[in-house]
């Protein structure tokens, strides 16, 4: 992952904005009281808005500086952030009613993918959710930018971006057991500014 260039970014973005249209579509699969781990938090823009909904919820994101800011101002008994690479984290403090991950899965290798995908799988409770929400191949960036040698579907532009493919990411899902609860491919759902990508949207039930 880009490490820097997201230090670099969170310096200038650091409070939480409104919640994504992906939070707030999947707000109502998440019952209050439950837990929910967000992969990749950023700002915490969804981390907090879950938390204001009776969700309690960890974020768990590389960035040091933009941890300690959300640890300041946000952390509660209801959420907390953790700083960490959630490609190499091991064991957290129990299992997971949901794991959330928005835009994280473009920002890491292939192969770190599939590591992060069981490790998903082995960390969510029986019945448990992931959410995910992800460029797609079919987005008008994937034919922008340099590719990278050696890896399927990823491009460096400003940063390092792989787009997934929707058949494939299902398939994997499907491999480790899950059971596709809702899944979509298109434009409309991830609007902003004057950017309207196509994406993919899953919601898998292990």
């Amino acid at each position: 992952m880009d490490k820097k260039y997201w230090e670099e970014y969170y310096i200038k973005h650091r409070t939480p904005g409104q919640p994504s249209p992906f939070a707030e579509e999947v707000i109502e699969y998440l019952k209050p009281g439950t837990t929910l781990l967000e992969l990749g938090c950023g700002n915490g823009r969804d981390t907090v808005f879950f938390s204001n909904n009776n969700i309690h919820v960890t974020g768990i994101d590389q960035t040091v500086d933009q941890i300690d800011f959300l640890n300041k101002k946000f952390a509660n008994e209801n959420l907390k952030f953790i700083c960490d690479d959630f490609t190499k984290v091991t064991k957290l403090n129990g299992l997971f009613d949901s794991i959330y991950s928005r835009f994280t899965f473009h920002a890491i290798s292939e192969k770190q993918e599939d590591r992060v995908l069981y490790w998903i799988n082995e960390n969510l409770k029986t019945d448990g959710l992931f959410l995910l929400e992800v460029r797609s191949i079919n987005d008008i960036l994937f034919n922008e930018g340099v590719e990278v040698v050696n890896e399927r579907n990823a491009k460096i532009t400003s940063h390092y971006r792989r787009f997934s493919e929707f058949s494939i990411i299902k398939q994997k899902l499907i491999n480790l057991g899950f059971n596709i609860v809702f899944s979509v491919e298109d434009n409309d759902l991830a609007k902003y500014k004057d950017e309207n990508p196509i994406v993919i949207r899953i919601i898998a039930k292990k």
